[in-house]
Parts: C-alpha cells; structure tokens; sequence
C-alpha cells in the first residue's frame, strides 16, 4: 500500500507532465523558430535602440514633407539667385544712378530753360554783335546830347538865316566852301560810324577855320542827321536792350548750365544704363518680394540639411524597418514562446527543458 500511495502520487504527476507532453511537443516544434529568434536578437536589441532615433525622424518627417513640398519652390529660388546676385551687384550702381536722378531732374527741368536759352542764343549773338554798334552809339549819344543842346541854339540861328542870305559878298569865300563840299560829302558817306568820322576830323577842323558860327552848325547838322538816323537803330536798340539784360541775367544761368552740360551728358550717357537697369527693376521688384520668403526658407535649410543628414540614418534604418517589422510580428510568437518557456521550466526544472535554453539569452 505504501508503494502504491507513492505510485498513486506520481500518477497525478505523471497526468500533469502528460498533458504537459502535448505542449512541449507543440514548444519542441517551436523551438527551431526560437532558435532563429533567439540568434535575431543581437539584431532587434540594435534595432530597438534604432526605434527612439526613427521615432524622432518619423516626427521629424512632417516638417520634412513641408519642406519637401518648398523645395520646388526653393529650387526656383535658387535659380533665380544667379539673377539676384547680378541685380544686387546693380543696386550699388542704380542706388548711385538713383542719388544722380535728383540731380537729373533738377538738370532736366533746367534743360527746357537751356533749350529756350538755346535758342535765343541766335538772337544773343546778333545782339552781341550789335553791342559793338551800340557801345559806338553809346559813346556818340554824348555828343547827339550836346547837339541836342545846339538845336535851341540852331532854331534862333536859323531864322538868323535870312540875314545870311545877305552875306552874298560871302560867296566868294562860300564857293571856296563849296568846292570843300565834294570832300564833305565824301566825309558824308563816312560818317556811318563815329570812329570814322572822328579820323575826318582833321579835314573838319580845316572847314572849322572857314566856316565860323554857320561852319559848327552846318556841320553839326551832317552829325545830327547821322545820328537822327541812328537814333531809330539806338531805338530798336534800346528796346532790345531790355531782352539783352533779362539775356544777360539768364547768362548766369547759362553758364551754370553750360558747366552743368558735362554732368548732364555724363547722365545721359549713364540714362542708357539706367534704362537697363529700370527695366531690371520690375524683375528686382518681384525677386524683393520673393525674398521675404526665401529669407524663411533660407532659414529653415539649416533644419533641411540637418533633416538632409538624417535622411541618410533614416533611409538605412527605414530599409531597416522592414526587418523590424518582421521581428516584431515574430516578437508576439517569442514572447508566447519565453512565458512558455518559464512554465516549462517550472514544471520540470533541469529535466525536459533545460536542455532547450541557452544559457544567458532567456535571462537578458
């Protein structure tokens, strides 16, 4: 009876490790995958410790996309940069056009003055040559004035004329006087200028001698019709005299301009590359405000090609992943496998499983 109550004890024991034996038939099958899991788990702990750097690249692949998607737009940018650049090395030059143009404006402005002035320069000229007529009337106005003095003296002389006509026993010395006349009226003719007539003077002071009272007048009278008739010339003189002063004044200016003139045809040469560069400008305009955004996608390339440089990690642990995600549907089937394999070993410790485990890879 003892040894039947002892065989009686084993037998609940051996009914538990029987119906254990359909497990472990079923774990002994299992094994051979275990076995390869097992030596893939060098390969998952790397993995595993890849996983917290593919979950922050994986967050990161958002900002990627978006930046992915600006990257046309940056590419177009970048394009356009070659562009830019010539059009900033421009703006050094348009900003000194730019500063020229107020100057410009001020000599464009000036310019239709300049042309008005242009062409009064004709008449400046004729004038100006007219001067040298006007400076000679000017200069025989002091004795038309003094002759105009005479005149009052010539009007009482002249009804004194009468009293001449009497002195024709004066006629011998007249026709003396007469015969001087031929030369008189040779000095006539010279007496278009005063210069002139001032060089006849020596043939009138022989007349002077001759003629006493009647002789200054008579003479006188040849001057005063010369200068009677220059006075209509003196007149329309005159009255150009006021558009020679209002010339004259606008002679400052003249010169201002004339100096001005080697600017102007310094920006006028510069207008040709100015034109380049305002057509230039509408490019300019459009690259400006292109520039506010490649400001900001300039700044979020230095995130790019920190995001660049993970892509390289990211492209060989995503080939990686594909591995990973092998292991961690086979991972479900280990885990059965190792809570199994406890029961096991718990059921029958150093017997029929221990020989299944290799030492240290159950225990990590």
């Amino acid at each position: 009876m003892a040894t039947y109550k002892i065989l009686d004890s084993c037998m609940a024991t051996y009914k538990i490790l029987d119906s254990c034996m359909a497990t472990y038939k079923i774990l002994d099958s299992c094994m051979a995958t275990y076995k390869i899991l097992d030596s893939c788990m060098a390969t998952y702990k790397i993995l595993d410790s890849c996983m917290a750097t593919y979950k922050i690249l994986d967050s990161c692949m958002a900002t990627y996309k978006i930046l992915d998607s600006c990257m046309a737009t940056y590419k177009i940018l970048d394009s356009c940069m070659a562009t830019y650049k010539i059009l900033d090395s421009c703006m050094a030059t348009y900003k000194i056009l730019d500063s020229c143009m107020a100057t410009y404006k001020i000599l464009d402005s000036c310019m239709a003055t300049y042309k008005i002035l242009d062409s009064c320069m004709a008449t400046y000229k004729i004038l100006d040559s007219c001067m040298a007529t006007y400076k000679i009337l000017d200069s025989c106005m002091a004795t038309y004035k003094i002759l105009d003095s005479c005149m009052a003296t010539y009007k009482i002389l002249d009804s004194c004329m009468a009293t001449y006509k009497i002195l024709d026993s004066c006629m011998a010395t007249y026709k003396i006087l007469d015969s001087c006349m031929a030369t008189y009226k040779i000095l006539d003719s010279c007496m278009a200028t005063y210069k002139i007539l001032d060089s006849c003077m020596a043939t009138y002071k022989i007349l002077d001698s001759c003629m006493a009272t009647y002789k200054i007048l008579d003479s006188c009278m040849a001057t005063y019709k010369i200068l009677d008739s220059c006075m209509a010339t003196y007149k329309i003189l005159d009255s150009c005299m006021a558009t020679y002063k209002i010339l004259d004044s606008c002679m400052a200016t003249y010169k201002i301009l004339d100096s001005c003139m080697a600017t102007y045809k310094i920006l006028d040469s510069c207008m040709a590359t100015y034109k380049i560069l305002d057509s230039c400008m509408a490019t300019y305009k459009i690259l400006d405000s292109c520039m506010a955004t490649y400001k900001i996608l300039d700044s979020c390339m230095a995130t790019y090609k920190i995001l660049d440089s993970c892509m390289a990690t990211y492209k060989i642990l995503d080939s990686c992943m594909a591995t990973y995600k092998i292991l961690d549907s086979c991972m479900a089937t280990y885990k059965i496998l190792d809570s199994c394999m406890d029961i096991c070993n718990t059921l029958l410790p150093g017997q029929l499983c221990g020989h299944l485990r290799t030492p240290g890879i159950l225990s990590t």
